[in-house]
């Protein structure tokens, strides 16, 4: 009986906590609206209840039909009645892309306990109008054009987005460009201006991009979101405080707060024609001029370098579509070529991208004679004539002289030549001869002191009679008769 009460009471203890130690994490999304306007903004929540997030939620899907402006999140934890929850939520706000049903995929997050997934949702993108929440008072248009609605493949041609607003921009942002089988560059940093157009002074700003098509057939630039705010008149200043969209900082100060608003781009798409088999290498472009640049009065000699330059400008071609003329030189027997490092310039002007090429080689000749330097030509297509054209430098001959050689002087040049060299040597060669000649002075004044104490030992001297000897007699002392 007692084993069968404490099987009992164990049975209801384990059922007691059976549901929170099984209790799985959770993850959900929601939106704040299925209907919603094209180009108009929403917001997408995630939450992640009673489990630990190991990474943030993988929302690469989403970027398919959205545009991704901003992500927020925060971590929420509760205890109730002595039970502990926890949760983590993430908003963002998206733009959908394309009109019509629009299907949120599953996200996935991984946690803890592995990885978890929300449920797929469905919402609905209406056309409506271009400039959602914006009154027609504020003057926004955003138009988008291209310098070349056909190229060909491989020829730039210029993408532009204009926003213009009869009141003024603040934080305008643009959606990164992307487009499929093309190559896209910001030709600058967008600058909002101030213009005068139609009688009135409106805030313009430009976004340029350099498109280069690699494919033929249909490009299709899609739609790019643009992002700013305008001031917007404040109709009650409490209730514009509690706005999310405005500054409050900005409503205490007496300015008007800021309406941010997005603009969606039309969708564009060009015909891109296929290149002409007769032109190799393929080079597109609306001009291209070959120059050279050859100073007339230079003389030519065996083993004297002397220089070649040519300049190569194109309109409607990049600096790197330009063609290298290195290999041409280096097909010359009779010199030997060396090749500078080219300069470049590249810039957009009037819609049109203008580029340049300076190539300088150093020529070093090595046989004397009348040498031919190869015509240098450059096959490309005129895209506005639709023609094969060629740029051509024309072939030179160059009429080369032997070395100088150096002459050996005669000996009558020697002699003339001989005294200016002497009186120039340098004053070590006298310091040398002043020294050898002391060294002989001293030598010789050794030399006649030497003989003369050997002429004066040899010459006979008289004897001289011995001196008398005087000797001094010795006084001798006397006792001291009176001592004290």
């Amino acid at each position: 009986m007692v084993k069968r009460s404490f099987s009992i009471a164990l049975s209801a203890f384990f059922l007691c906590f059976m549901p929170t130690a099984l209790a799985a994490g959770e993850f959900v999304a929601s939106v704040s609206s299925t209907q919603v306007p094209l180009n108009d903004t929403f917001s997408l929540t995630l939450t992640l209840k009673d489990a630990s997030p190991k990474t943030a939620p993988d929302i690469t899907t989403l970027k398919q039909y959205f545009l991704i402006h901003s992500q927020q999140n925060s971590t929420n934890t509760r205890i109730v009645n002595g039970k502990t929850s926890s949760s983590v939520t993430w908003k963002l706000s998206l733009t959908p892309k394309i009109e019509g049903a629009i299907q949120i995929p599953p996200i996935t997050v991984a946690t803890g306990e592995g990885l978890l997934a929300t449920q797929p949702m469905t919402i609905h993108a209406t056309k409506g109008t271009n400039l959602p929440s914006v009154t027609d008072s504020t003057g926004l248009t955003l138009t988008t054009q291209v310098s070349n609605s056909s190229p060909y493949k491989n020829e730039p041609f210029i993408y532009t987005a204009t926003l213009t607003s009869k009141m003024p921009l603040y934080n305008v942002q643009s959606q990164k460009m992307q487009v499929e089988d093309a190559i896209v560059e910001l030709v600058e940093e967008p600058k909002l201006e101030e213009k005068y157009i139609g009688g009135s002074v409106l805030s313009v700003v430009e976004f340029s991009y350099l498109i280069t098509p690699l494919k033929a057939g249909t490009l299709t630039i899609a739609p790019i979101a643009i992002q700013s705010t305008i001031p917007e008149k404040r109709k009650g200043q409490f209730g514009a405080f509690f706005n999310s969209h405005v500054d409050p900082f900005a409503i205490m100060q007496g300015l008007d707060p800021l309406k941010p608003f997005t603009l969606m781009t039309d969708e564009v798409r060009l015909d891109v024609q296929p290149p002409i088999a007769e032109v190799s290498p393929w080079l597109p472009a609306k001009d291209l001029s070959l120059t050279e640049q050859w100073p007339s009065n230079q003389t030519l000699r065996v083993g004297e370098p002397f220089s070649r330059t040519f300049v190569v400008r194109a309109e409607g071609l990049k600096t790197t579509q330009l063609p290298r003329l290195e290999d041409l030189q280096k097909q010359q027997s009779a010199f030997k070529v060396y090749a500078d490092k080219p300069e470049e310039q590249e810039k957009v002007s009037q819609g049109t991208i203008h580029s340049l090429r300076k190539e300088q080689y150093t020529l070093i000749p090595q046989q004397a004679g009348a040498w031919v330097l190869p015509e240098v030509s450059i096959s490309w297509w005129d895209s506005e004539k639709k023609e094969k054209r060629t740029s051509t430098i024309p072939a030179r001959t160059v009429d080369i002289q032997p070395a100088l050689v150096e002459t050996t002087p005669s000996v009558a040049q020697k002699s003339t030549t001989q005294e200016p060299i002497v009186e120039n040597r340098p004053p070590i060669f006298l310091y040398g001869a002043i020294g050898v000649l002391v060294v002989a002075l001293i030598i010789a004044l050794m030399w006649a002191f030497a003989l003369k104490r050997k002429i004066v030992n040899l010459t006979p001297h008289p004897i001289a009679p011995p001196k008398p000897t005087i000797q001094k007699a010795k006084k001798e002392r006397l006792p001291d008769l009176n001592p004290t």
